[in-house]
């Protein structure tokens, strides 16, 4: 199984103004889980409600605190921030018997994608995708 580096850090530029618009993806370090496990957590429940607005229920128990930094802990969360605002969260898990009971080993799962909403369409979400699509190669 492949490990995960406590702090991996890619930067981006958003679009517009590049100043105002520097973004990077880390994974939070366990001993910084506070603001992480707040910002994580906003935009885990602002997904929620949104999805259920539009009658998915795709996520239907709440993301805990303890639920969110157990997978800081465990090293599968990943943050995206933009001029220090956490502006997306997802999950990389490198096996997922859970929902995948036979695996390879060939391949990446992604859990937990979610983008906050005063950042949609900017693109954010598929350059999650694109980075974790690079890092797991």
């Amino acid at each position: 199984m492949r490990t995960m580096p406590r702090a991996s850090v890619i930067g981006h530029h958003w679009g517009l103004e590049p100043a105002q618009n520097r973004a990077a993806v880390a994974q939070p370090r366990a001993a910084d889980r506070s603001s992480p496990v707040t910002y994580a957590s906003e935009i885990l429940e602002e997904a929620c409600q949104w999805l259920n607005a539009k009658g998915i229920n795709q996520w239907t128990v709440p993301f805990s605190s303890s639920w969110i930094s157990e997978h800081i802990e465990d090293g599968e969360l990943y943050i995206a921030n933009s001029d220090n605002l956490t502006v997306g969260v997802f999950r990389l898990l490198w096996s997922d018997p859970k929902f995948w009971e036979e695996d390879a080993g060939d391949a990446v799962y992604i859990h937990s994608l979610a983008v906050r909403r005063s950042f949609r369409g900017q693109g954010i979400g598929h350059y999650l995708l694109k980075w974790e699509e690079k890092y797991s190669a």
